[in-house]
């Protein structure tokens, strides 16, 4: 912070991109929130309800490859003070989908 002043309620977000995977336990400092939809958190790891044939409900895990978001409550950051955030995701492949070729696309394999 090399403002002159402290900021005050501060939030640290961290993207997890497309293709990667968090890794457990690499979050720094720990105390993490993780979303997978990038508008709700809660601590890891994240938990979901989810309703199975019979009507029953139950709490899963959520896989660690649905993780889109890490946040951390700072606090307070005082004048001159530092603090760093950090993660350590997986890469689960670097191969983009596919774009729809141009008949998919709607031009009817016109020319």
């Amino acid at each position: 912070n090399k403002a002159k002043k402290a900021w005050r309620d501060l939030e640290a977000t961290i993207p997890i991109p497309p293709y990667t995977e968090y890794v457990p336990g690499s979050s720094r400092p720990a105390g993490a929130k993780a979303s997978a939809d990038g508008q709700s958190f809660q601590a890891i790891p994240l938990r979901r309800k989810v309703k199975q044939a019979d009507g029953k409900e139950v709490t899963q895990l959520v896989p660690y490859g649905e993780y889109r978001t890490l946040r951390w409550f700072a606090g307070k950051l005082s004048e001159n003070q530092e603090l760093k955030f950090s993660t350590r995701v997986k890469v689960l492949s670097n191969e983009a989908p596919a774009a729809p070729s141009a008949d998919k696309a709607g031009e009817g394999g016109k020319k």
